[in-house]
């Protein structure tokens, strides 16, 4: 899997590219179906396959991940992503016009067609959606939310179950059990006392 650094890198890219576009911070199982969709179109079409993500999570008000980036990355590679452009969501970032997004991955890496949630909104004050892209002269693949018995599948309800220690309820939200990673941090060891020892793990990223 090719990992590029932003928009503005260039591959040089002669083979055209079909992208879908997301934080994608739990790869849950939306967003393993969203991916999946798009590399078997991909191979349908006999185009590469991008994804666009970040670095860091652009929600300010829910800056706690339930995934690391490695993790992130490697759980992509095992759908079959051939190519990441990572993005850091910085003010200039946040600034760019959907045109110029749109402009800038098909000058850049040769993408002409797009396949994103039904709700994707992306580029300046989140102006852009499918219908910008369509305007642009790029073809759009829509897929809907996925629901799961009548609840959204998304990363802040996956982030509400693991706050409320429901984590059944994230594990069949995430399609796999939750884990985190961190340092264990020596406590005050009241729970072997009690015939439950435990760790205690930090990690300042994580939910």
């Amino acid at each position: 899997m090719n990992i590029y650094s932003g928009i503005y890198e260039t591959n040089n890219a002669v083979k055209q590219g079909i992208t879908t576009i997301g934080v994608f911070d739990s790869m849950h199982i939306g967003h393993q179906k969203l991916i999946t969709d798009l590399v078997n179109k991909s191979k349908e079409l006999n185009f590469d396959n991008y994804i666009v993500t970040f670095r860091l999570s652009p929600r300010k008000n829910s800056p706690l991940k339930v995934l690391n980036l490695d993790d992130k990355l490697k759980m992509l590679e095992e759908l079959n992503v051939s190519n990441v452009i990572l993005c850091d969501f910085d003010e200039h970032f946040s600034s760019i016009t959907p045109e110029d997004f749109l402009t800038n991955l098909y000058r850049n890496y040769n993408i002409i067609k797009y396949y994103i949630g039904v709700d994707f909104r992306f580029g300046l004050s989140k102006l852009g959606s499918s219908k910008t892209i369509a305007e642009m002269g790029f073809e759009v693949f829509t897929e809907p939310t996925m629901l799961l018995k009548d609840r959204k599948v998304s990363t802040s309800e996956i982030k509400e179950c693991i706050a409320s220690g429901l984590i059944e309820d994230a594990n069949n939200l995430l399609g796999r059990t939750f884990f985190i990673k961190g340092i264990v941090r020596k406590g005050k060891q009241l729970g072997r006392k009690i015939g439950f020892p435990t760790m205690n793990i930090s990690n300042d990223e994580l939910i």
